[in-house]
């Protein structure tokens, strides 16, 4: 293959996964890494559970200090918890809105990935109950304990 050939090739993007299916963490290339700290954990989670929409700042000032106890600082605050995100995880993590943040695109997250072979596994029931059951056990593979343990809000 020649130079021009493989100039052509674009390179793989990192895939990112959100891990909820247990302690709450991040998959980056490969490596899984707990999150840390409770307004990184609040903020991860709430991105993930409105995947599609977003949120808005304002209600994630709400979600991670709520009233009264909202510090002047709290719009800079979330802004660097977002900028220490994509410093360890990439840039493609969380994408600026128009009126707050959602996950990036490439984003994936394992309780989706779950959600969907369940549904596979369930379409293919009558016709392969053998293959519904393997997708079945990958699924439950997924889970590593009990969903965003030590997360409270």
């Amino acid at each position: 293959m020649g130079d021009s050939e493989t100039a052509d090739v674009a390179p793989e993007r990192p895939l990112v996964e959100v891990c909820e299916l247990g302690p709450l963490g991040i998959r980056h290339d490969g490596a899984w890494t707990s999150v840390r700290g409770e307004r990184t954990s609040v903020l991860l989670a709430a991105l993930s559970l409105n995947r599609d929409d977003g949120v808005g700042s304002e209600q994630l000032i709400e979600t991670i200090w709520p009233s009264p106890d909202q510090p002047p600082s709290a719009r800079q605050s979330l802004a660097n918890i977002v900028s220490r995100l994509r410093r360890a995880n990439g840039d493609a993590i969380i994408e600026s809105t128009r009126t707050g943040y959602r996950l990036g695109e490439s984003v994936s997250s394992d309780r989706h990935h779950f959600v969907s072979e369940v549904r596979t596994a369930v379409d293919l029931a009558d016709s392969n109950p053998v293959e519904a059951l393997d997708v079945v056990e990958r699924a439950l593979g997924r889970w590593r304990g009990e969903p965003w343990i030590g997360l409270e809000r």
